[in-house]
């Protein structure tokens, strides 16, 4: 398995950061951490450590320093290092890019950035295959591959972010 303290640390600094922690209580959680990432939702990444040189996939040890290396991120381990960094924090997710970004309204901005008389059809097309590769689900598709989790102050449960199954509250 692949273990990455760091991205570990990283979290549990977010956590303390939203929700306080018992050596820096914080009385009034705020903020909030969105972590967008590639990996599985739900089991352990194993031997995923790959090498990319020229947007192909080569062996991580053949061109040391010039070669970049890329590993699926344990978003299950993320979540736990955060809830066990702070009491004042709640995990949404991992949820797909695509639903993550449908939640969010990619289709109504996208549909806002083609209206209008001075966009040509040129933009239009644009527009409307980079939004759809950021949720295309099929085979090894961006909306599938790709998962977000967000770290937020502690609500027992009344509200969920938006993204991650909540709606936009109007008052």
């Amino acid at each position: 398995i692949e273990i990455s303290p760091e991205s570990h640390a990283y979290v549990q600094e977010f956590a303390k950061r939203i929700g306080g922690s018992s050596d820096a209580p914080k009385p009034t959680p705020s903020g909030a951490a969105i972590i967008l990432d590639y990996g599985p939702s739900d089991t352990i990444p194993t031997n995923s450590l790959r090498g990319i040189r020229d947007h192909q996939r080569v062996s991580p040890l053949s061109s040391p320093g010039l070669v970049d290396l890329s590993a699926d991120v344990d978003f299950t381990a993320l979540a736990e290092a955060a809830l066990a960094a702070s009491d004042g924090i709640e995990v949404h997710g991992p949820v797909e890019q695509a639903m993550f970004l449908l939640g969010m309204g990619i289709k109504e901005r996208a549909e806002m950035l083609t209206k209008g008389s001075g966009i040509d059809n040129e933009k239009k097309g644009r527009v409307e295959s980079a939004w759809k590769r950021l949720i295309d689900r099929g085979g090894s598709g961006m909306g599938k591959v790709y998962k977000a989790m967000a770290i937020v102050p502690e609500s027992n449960g009344k509200r969920r972010p938006v993204g991650f199954g909540g709606d936009v509250a109007t008052s």
